[in-house]
């Protein structure tokens, strides 16, 4: 009979630098469920990136590239996952991309 899927176990490890951009008007609108995705791939010089799709009305998707230097057992990776985000605000005045 053959399987339906695979598992495959694995370990590595990397230091990146990501760079994320979205066209909402302040941190605060990042706040929410998302639904994440993305990938990465290459062997010692590494490139993924991901997007996030907001699951609530109102915030707009935000997108993340990464650069960076790793090492692992395979080459590449993809993943898809579930985010809730709570952003905490500091300056009281500024609210969902308005100062008041």
């Amino acid at each position: 009979m053959c399987p339906l899927y695979y598992t495959y176990v694995g370990a590595g490890g990397s230091a990146t630098v990501d760079i994320t951009w979205s066209k909402n008007p302040a941190i605060v609108n990042l706040r929410g469920r998302t639904l994440t995705t993305g990938g990465s791939f290459g062997e010692g010089f590494s490139a993924g990136g991901e997007e996030n799709f907001p699951l609530d009305e109102g915030p707009k998707p935000s997108s993340t590239i990464s650069l960076g230097v790793g090492g692992g057992l395979v080459p590449g990776e993809g993943h898809a996952f579930y985010v809730h985000t709570w952003i905490r605000e500091l300056n009281r005045k500024q609210k969902n991309g308005s100062k008041k």
